[in-house]
């Protein structure tokens, strides 16, 4: 699995979401903070997370997720 760096992270989740670069993203911004995260986003980004970083999530995965940390912490392990 190809180990991402959180600014290559941030900069794919930014480019999912369509957000304009004065968005802050970190990896302590809660899903519950970003207007644009919804259902079809999370399938989006299991989508991303396979074809980026080889990185299978399932919708547990998702539904457990409350900040992009959490994300970047499922698709970093080993």
């Amino acid at each position: 699995m190809k180990q991402p760096d959180t600014t290559e992270f941030l900069s794919h989740v930014r480019e999912l979401l369509e957000l304009d670069e004065h968005v802050v993203l970190d990896l302590d911004t809660k899903l519950s903070q970003i207007e644009e995260w919804d259902s079809l986003i999370a399938l989006s980004f299991m989508a991303m997370a396979k074809e980026k970083y080889d990185a299978d999530l399932g919708g547990e995965d998702v539904r457990n997720a409350e900040t992009l940390g959490d994300f970047y912490d499922l698709i970093t392990q080993d």
